[in-house]
């Protein structure tokens, strides 16, 4: 007899972990270097941020790029990118 697969669940509560809140960041993000997009018709030359390098309570107003080892964000004037407590990117229009 051979055994191929095995697969275990174990479930068991556990109490509430409270945890700390992360330090909020202080001041602006520094953009680590400009980036030509090619949007609509022509290529508009933006700030462009390392995600990496991005924490809690950081905002960045656009237009302005964020990039990842696999993706991009571009968002364009009137729109703010913001970084929640748990390291999300929240997009929201503003102004």
């Amino acid at each position: 007899m051979t055994l191929v697969n095995l697969r275990l669940q174990a479930v068991s509560p556990t109490a509430f972990a409270s945890r700390a809140l992360p330090t909020r960041a202080q001041g602006a993000p520094k953009p680590i270097r400009r980036r030509k997009i090619f949007i609509g018709q022509e290529y508009v030359d933006l700030p462009a941020h390392a995600r990496a390098e991005l924490c809690f309570g950081h905002e960045i107003d656009g237009p302005g790029v964020i990039e990842e080892a696999s993706s991009s964000l571009v968002f364009p004037a009137g729109w703010r990118v913001s970084v929640d407590a748990e390291g999300n990117l929240r997009v929201e229009a503003h102004g």
